[in-house]
């Protein structure tokens, strides 16, 4: 398929995939209400939601969004809502559950619980951002910004695995990999230095296919070729990074909010490492940004179909 490279391209594709069922917990939510109301009326999807019907009636209401088409469910507990989402994709009557207004740890819980049977055994769940710059000829992604604190070499190898078969998905046929340091040199008292080395030095023995890593490398000679070539830095990826792999949760999250909050630039994500699409939004995202993560994980469930 061709590449996505813009929101725009993504909200296209996803509104000809085969329409899916979302399933929304704790959707008592003025942006969760207003992101499915603007994805029901661009036809990406269908949606049920969970969640305190009261609420869901009076914030649609005060927002003008026509609960018509949809079905709600009465579940007030915001962790009851969770569980009983989950379920509803894990018995077949969903496609994808959404995260709504409803803390992480517990959203992640029932995500997580064996009986649903979303997780893939001997697999990881971590979380990508996907950016768009208009800096960029391409659409840029972030990982992992919210799942997993701090990766060792192992689960930084499975981390860039997850990303690159998303990636492939919107037709990036070998992604570029940055695996983000301080700087791209080598140094024995900085443990992300060395593991970066490494996962480049796998990816060139064939145990991390299907893509390019460089690594370690900084942050402009990730994306600037201008920067890249003032500092004399040769590498495919140079300026070229379609991933950024961050060592820590807490380089993605300010990485990503950063972009959002400080660059203004569109945002959407995934959850990648699960049998369903999961739609993982901050409670701080903007209904914008919700939007495009619906689009994402319905453009998904097509390709996993």
């Amino acid at each position: 398929m061709q590449q996505l490279k813009s929101m725009r391209d993504l909200m296209e594709v996803a509104r000809n995939a085969p329409r899916r069922t979302v399933a929304v917990s704790a959707a008592a939510d003025e942006d969760i209400l207003a992101s499915v109301g603007a994805a029901m009326s661009a036809g990406l999807a269908d949606f049920v939601l969970f969640g305190d019907l009261r609420r869901i009636r009076e914030i649609a209401a005060a927002i003008s969004v026509d609960l018509a088409s949809f079905e709600i469910v009465d579940v007030p507990d915001a962790a009851e809502s969770a569980k009983a989402a989950v379920a509803l994709v894990s018995g077949g009557r969903a496609d994808i559950v959404m995260k709504g207004l409803v803390e992480s740890g517990i959203f992640i819980k029932a995500l997580l619980d064996p009986l649903a049977g979303l997780r893939i055994d001997g697999n990881i769940i971590s979380a990508i951002a996907v950016m768009e710059m208009r800096e960029l000829d391409r659409l840029l992604f972030i990982t992992d910004p919210g799942f997993i604190p701090a990766p060792d070499l192992a689960t930084k190898k499975k981390i860039i695995g997850n990303a690159v078969g998303v990636m492939k998905k919107l037709g990036i046929a070998v992604p570029k990999v940055a695996v983000l340091c301080a700087a791209e040199t080598v140094s024995e008292k900085i443990i992300s230095t060395v593991e970066a080395r490494k996962l480049q030095e796998l990816n060139e023995n064939g145990e991390i296919p299907d893509c390019v890593v460089a690594g370690p490398i900084s942050l402009d000679l990730a994306v600037s070729e201008k920067s890249a070539s003032h500092k004399k830095y040769v590498h495919p990826v140079a300026g070229k990074a379609d991933l950024l792999v961050v060592p820590t949760i807490e380089v993605g999250n300010v990485l990503y909010k950063s972009m959002t909050y400080f660059a203004h630039v569109a945002t959407g994500g995934v959850v990648a490492g699960t049998r369903s699409p999961v739609i993982f939004t901050s409670r701080s995202d903007t209904a914008e940004t919700k939007l495009h993560t619906i689009a994402l994980a319905v453009y998904l469930a097509k390709e996993e179909r």
